[in-house]
């Protein structure tokens, strides 16, 4: 059985969202000592409205590493510019976060690019990956994260790199499991994309536990930032790989 500190409870989470309010979007208003959720020796983990959830119908998830502080400035204001009556639907209130805040800007193009290279769009009836973020692909698609919540690092909370190991440390493991799992969970026919190394730890401690089948993981797609070097070089040597396991994927 997993060690649970109850950091991540659901009804403190229901809780710390009913209960959101901010005086602005400053670094330090966001990050103030009303959100944090947990810590961890160098790592703090903050409230932020982003823990998007899939319609059960949803056939494709994209797992990123964790929000850094400008998806959560984002989605904080995606939030606050929403009707009550969307904040209030979690599907429907994860949608807006899927089109709007998910992997927005470069990460979201490059993510595409080699999408469409895989044949993503002719599995999942879509033009262009792109149209996996757009109105009408509500029940196609969602985007979470492997670590759901913001997880920042050191005295100046810098976003989390990815490091350690994230089945390494028992804040990390708790919020795999009472935290992602229960998304993945709620999609079970989903095709799971864990974008880059880390988050495929993540994936795989899920694996381990018996809580997550093998065959439903696009394994090893590079992660899109702009950042990550040897994203062509990792996206040419498993090109074809990836093309074969989306072709034979049945959901």
């Amino acid at each position: 059985m997993q060690e649970s500190h109850g950091y991540f409870d659901a009804k403190r989470i229901a809780a710390l969202r009913e209960t959101y309010a901010l005086e602005s979007f400053s670094r330090e208003e966001l990050l103030k000592d009303g959100h944090l959720l947990a810590s961890d020796g160098p790592y703090k983990v903050y409230y932020a409205p982003i823990g998007a959830w899939p319609s059960p119908q949803t056939r494709i998830m994209f797992v990123g590493l964790t929000p850094g502080f400008t998806q959560l400035e984002a989605a904080a204001r995606q939030f606050f510019d929403s009707p009550e009556s969307i904040r209030k639907d979690e599907i429907a209130y994860s949608d807006l976060l899927r089109r709007h805040v998910a992997f927005a800007g470069t990460m979201r193009r490059n993510m595409c690019h080699m999408l469409d290279q895989i044949g993503i769009p002719e599995k999942f009836g879509v033009t262009t990956s792109e149209h996996l973020f757009g109105e009408a692909a509500a029940n196609i698609a969602a985007a979470t994260s492997a670590l759901v919540f913001p997880v920042f690092m050191g005295e100046n909370l810098k976003n989390f790199s990815g490091s350690p190991d994230l089945s390494s440390r028992a804040l990390f493991r708790e919020m795999l499991t009472e935290l992602l799992l229960p998304r993945l969970q709620r999609a079970p026919h989903a095709l799971v994309v864990p974008l880059g190394l880390s988050s495929n730890s993540g994936i795989d401690y899920l694996v381990r536990l018996g809580h997550l089948q093998e065959s439903r993981i696009l394994r090893n797609f590079p992660h899109p930032s702009g950042g990550n070097g040897h994203r062509v070089k990792l996206f040419g040597r498993d090109k074809e790989r990836l093309t074969e396991a989306v072709r034979a994927w049945t959901g």
